[in-house]
């Protein structure tokens, strides 16, 4: 059973990315963050993790969730999701990711795929909205706001995700 342990913490690991990342197409990866966080001291026995710490957690997912939601009505820039911007995003988030982790270790990681992921989709909506014709592009604060919108969430998944790991290798 312990030779699945560093298995097992693999998948946990690759979820959160995949959940820091959802977070920049609007879907609810705080919700998946926690769920990952919450599966993981399950299957631990809450020996790094208390209830306590997830329950922390699960209010800052739905604050975040409820936030971004409320953000979403207003009048902001909603990109589509396309498959140059998906891969602008991963590619953005791991060039970063490996540009910053050399430095600041466990937060350049984090940080750097979230902030590499974020600035490759937004070169990859401007890049989408210069072939627009001008009545048909996003307007700068439009844009300004979809960007302040994901780093919000961000920011808040960055927090659980600290946390989280925080009290895993403490």
């Amino acid at each position: 059973m312990a030779a699945l342990a560093p298995a097992g913490f693999a998948v946990f690991i690759a979820v959160l990315f995949i959940g820091l990342y959802l977070n920049l197409y609007g879907l609810p990866g705080t919700l998946l963050i926690f769920l990952d966080v919450t599966v993981f001291s399950l299957a631990t026995g809450f020996e790094h993790l208390g209830w306590k710490v997830i329950l922390a957690l699960l209010l800052v997912a739905l604050a975040a969730e409820a936030i971004d939601f409320l953000l979403s009505l207003t009048s902001i820039h909603h990109p589509p999701v396309t498959r140059k911007s998906l891969v602008g995003a991963l590619l953005g988030g791991f060039l970063l990711m490996a540009l910053l982790a050399p430095f600041f270790l466990g937060l350049g990681i984090w940080s750097g795929f979230f902030l590499g992921s974020l600035a490759g989709m937004v070169v990859m909506e401007l890049s989408r909205q210069a072939r627009l014709k001008s009545p048909h592009q996003a307007s700068w604060p439009k844009m300004l706001g979809m960007i302040g919108q994901k780093t919000l969430k961000g920011l808040w998944s960055l927090a659980m995700i600290f946390i989280a790991l925080t009290h895993i290798y403490d």
